[in-house]
């Protein structure tokens, strides 16, 4: 996938050899262990973040592009992620038109809610279709008010994970859920492209 660049303003885009990679993942880490007693030591290959023009971090949200090897949520699918997405959505998917999201991290609601949007915007610009995501019902349900509606692919099942469900504390006991959607729904602008709308609230 194309590139799109980020890295200006608030918003940056953290590789894994970028000078500020070390706090975006002790930022996401202490959000989960806060809010799930987790105890997390790897991450997405890329985190998008909001910065306060201040210093610090406002916000981080993890992605991993699906043509490069298998998706942290594939575990819980029973098929390849193209396929299932295909299906569900009634269009017809290439894999490397898919990304997986993951491991959104906010010092408050509304900053998360601004990386999402944000970040859906950036996601499509760089070619990305469709959006993968593992969520709480709780949380998916939370975004209905940005008029994201998630399409649910599958239960998310702790038995799955190949590294077992411990690291990740009392998460699993929310009842976490797939779903997918097509990016350019969320989009400004592109909503009226006559796709399902859908995306959602990220683990």
């Amino acid at each position: 996938m194309s590139d799109p660049t980020l890295n200006n303003g608030p918003f940056m885009v953290c590789g894994p050899d970028h000078p500020g990679r070390v706090a975006a993942e002790a930022f996401t880490a202490g959000h989960y262990q806060r809010h799930f007693g987790a105890s997390l030591t790897s991450f997405f290959p890329q985190l998008l973040t909001i910065n306060a023009r201040r210093g610090g971090l406002r916000a981080c949200l993890g992605y991993r592009d699906a043509a490069t090897g298998p998706l942290f949520l594939e575990q819980y699918l029973q098929r390849p992620v193209e396929q299932i997405v295909s299906e569900r959505l009634g269009m017809s998917l290439p894999r490397k038109a898919i990304v997986e999201v993951g491991g959104l991290a906010a010092a408050w609601p509304g900053a998360g809610r601004r990386l999402i949007l944000g970040s859906a915007g950036w996601l499509h610009r760089a070619g990305f279709e469709v959006v993968v995501f593992t969520a709480t019902r709780c949380l998916a349900n939370s975004f209905q008010r940005l008029n994201l509606s998630p399409v649910e692919l599958a239960p998310a099942d702790p038995a799955c994970l190949r590294e077992g469900p411990d690291v990740w504390g009392d998460y699993y006991a929310h009842a976490p859920r797939v779903y997918g959607g097509v990016i350019a729904s969320a989009v400004p602008g592109r909503a009226s492209s006559g796709r399902p709308r859908a995306l959602g609230a990220w683990r």
